[in-house]
């Protein structure tokens, strides 16, 4: 039977329920059991109380019970209701009647990881004595009279050569497609497959490698995709020798006319010399006036320091004590008490990269209640967020389970007054990444849902900066 628990204030005043964050006014109720959990009323001592006390009467969904047997029905039938929602000993060991999540098993296998074999020259259609009658293009097949492999390019089918001893091929032809090996005389059939068994083939019809795995659902094998080595191996033309290439032009830049490639090179090395033991990042930086030089066009791709040391450090920005205030510009980047910070020009405020994440929520159906955050089943109404600095809410966003209309109201230090409001209207959710609220350090955060019908298992996530 389920478990009901209404309760009723008839006590002629505003009841507050702070284990719930919610408030019952006066000759109203509320079934407590279409917002919160069984361990969450059963474990409230503040609701026995104020039921023993007189203040809140217990109905069990037919009858008012007595202010002892009401305390007494939120723990004793709490503990029926445990036995009646979790699987016994017997059913987990039994025909299947428990259901447990694969993910809440502990050291179970994992599914799908491919399992890789040996290489595969082809797929091919058949291995037989005479050609497909209607080939697409990229077919091949193994003529068993001489024991070659033949590809058709559209038009005819051409020769690709004499199979090895030890090659391997998918059979189409076969039910299963099983990989068949060749001994040097004859083509052995290998056997079905494994599930999950991947192969690389040299050649699937396209002249290119490509990767397979094998499904046993439909006894085929799967393309994961393309694999072009050609362009890892392939030296490109004949290597020539640098006295063979001439090289014509005048060049102002280099200190003799270049007659070859070999001399021209040695020159552009000399200059080059030169001007590396004469120059540095700071002259690099003064090139044509002061600081006309500072600006890279990294249009050939990323700009990379490696020091190729282990224990140096690549890049050092030299900490600022206060952030600058001129010449600011978008993007702008700097440390302060330890903290990595950029420019945000939008913002117009100096925000450090690190961002934090605070979370408010409750489980259920909920309407016009503080949202509890992530210590459990704490609402923000006891409690919230404290700042450990000053700092900028950067990004809202919310989401229920089902679609429905409220408010996710941001609040601090216990004031009903709101910094920031985000909006649900017969959604699943919202967000906004425009959000610009500035907060000090020693603030806390907390969140009040407003709707004005219930909403279920509303979510609040607030994106913070640190604002420096």
């Amino acid at each position: 039977m389920a478990w009901t628990v209404i309760i009723k204030n008839n006590s002629g005043s505003t009841v507050e329920l702070e284990d719930f964050g919610i408030e019952l006014l006066n000759g109203t109720q509320i079934d407590l059991t279409n917002y919160f959990a069984y361990d969450e009323i059963g474990g409230s001592r503040e609701l026995k109380d104020k039921v023993l006390a007189g203040d809140l009467i217990v109905n069990d969904g037919t009858n008012d019970l007595t202010a002892t047997d009401g305390a007494e029905y939120v723990t004793l039938e709490n503990i029926k209701n445990v036995s009646d929602e979790h699987y016994t000993k017997t059913e987990l060991q039994g025909d299947g009647t428990a259901q447990v999540h694969w993910n809440n098993i502990i050291n179970a296998p994992s599914f799908g990881s491919p399992t890789w074999d040996d290489p595969v020259k082809y797929r091919v259609v058949d291995i037989t004595s005479t050609a497909p009658a209607t080939p697409s293009v990229g077919d091949v097949y193994v003529n068993t009279g001489d024991n070659h492999y033949y590809k058709w390019d559209g038009s005819s089918w051409q020769d690709e050569g004499l199979a090895a001893t030890d090659d391997r091929v998918i059979n189409l032809a076969n039910a299963t497609q099983n990989i068949y090996s060749f001994d040097g005389t004859n083509w052995n059939d290998g056997g079905q497959s494994n599930d999950n068994v991947a192969v690389m083939l040299n050649d699937d019809g396209d002249g290119k490698n490509a990767q397979y795995v094998y499904q046993t659902e439909d006894n085929t094998w799967r393309k994961i995709s393309d694999v072009d080595f050609a362009s890892h191996f392939d030296g490109g033309p004949n290597k020539h020798d640098a006295s063979e290439i001439d090289v014509e032009g005048t060049y102002s830049n280099l200190s003799s006319t270049p007659t070859d490639l070999e001399t021209t090179i040695s020159d552009i090395n000399t200059q080059l010399t030169e001007a590396l033991d004469n120059n540095t990042l700071d002259g690099a930086y003064d090139e044509g006036g002061a600081g006309a030089g500072r600006q890279i066009n990294a249009d050939a791709g990323a700009v990379v320091i490696d020091t190729g040391v282990a224990t140096t450090a690549p890049l050092e920005l030299t900490p600022k004590s206060a952030l600058p205030t001129t010449g600011l510009n978008d993007g702008q980047i700097a440390i302060r008490d330890g903290i990595l910070c950029i420019y945000d020009a939008t913002r117009s405020k100096w925000l450090s990269v690190q961002r934090q994440f605070l979370i408010f929520g409750r489980r259920r159906q909920v309407r016009n209640q503080y949202l509890n955050f992530c210590v459990g089943n704490l609402p923000s109404k006891n409690s919230g967020f404290r700042l450990v600095r000053d700092a900028c809410i950067v990004s809202i966003s919310g989401h229920l389970d089902s679609n429905g209309t409220c408010d996710f109201h941001i609040r601090r230090n216990d004031s009903a007054t709101n910094v920031s409001t985000l909006s649900i209207s017969s959604a699943l959710g919202a967000s906004d990444i425009s959000t610009n609220v500035n907060l000090n350090a020693d603030d806390y955060l907390q969140s009040y849902l407003s709707a004005s019908s219930d909403v279920e298992d509303p979510v609040c996530i607030i994106e913070i900066a640190w604002r420096l």
